[in-house]
């Protein structure tokens, strides 16, 4: 009876509501994320503020945990994490350009 119990635990889609204290729960790089307090509620309020869900498909979303680092990490600035985005899409768009033209030069 109990294996039933804990299958049909496993085979249920996890949300705030039917998650507990001292659960256990994989984010995206399949690391096990504790479940607390303080985690339910940065969940609960990040859901609130973008109107997303912060597990999909019984994992932890990256947004929320882009979220909850953001609000661990005040002293860093959204402005540098799009500056770095925005230096590696530009890097790569460059590098891609260079690649049409060493290519157009052989033919």
């Amino acid at each position: 009876m109990a294996k039933k119990t804990k299958q049909t635990k496993l085979n249920d889609k996890l949300s705030l509501e039917n998650i507990n204290v001292g659960d256990k729960i994989l984010d995206l790089h399949d690391e096990e994320i504790n479940i607390t307090d303080d985690l339910i509620e940065q969940m609960r309020k990040f859901e609130k503020d973008t109107k997303k869900s912060a597990i999909w498909k019984n994992k932890v979303t990256g947004s929320f945990l882009l979220y909850k680092w953001m609000l661990e990490h005040p002293e860093e600035k959204v402005e540098e994490v799009i500056e770095e985005s925005l230096e590696e899409e530009i890097e790569s768009e460059v590098e891609a350009e260079e690649n049409m033209l060493l290519d157009a030069i052989d033919d």
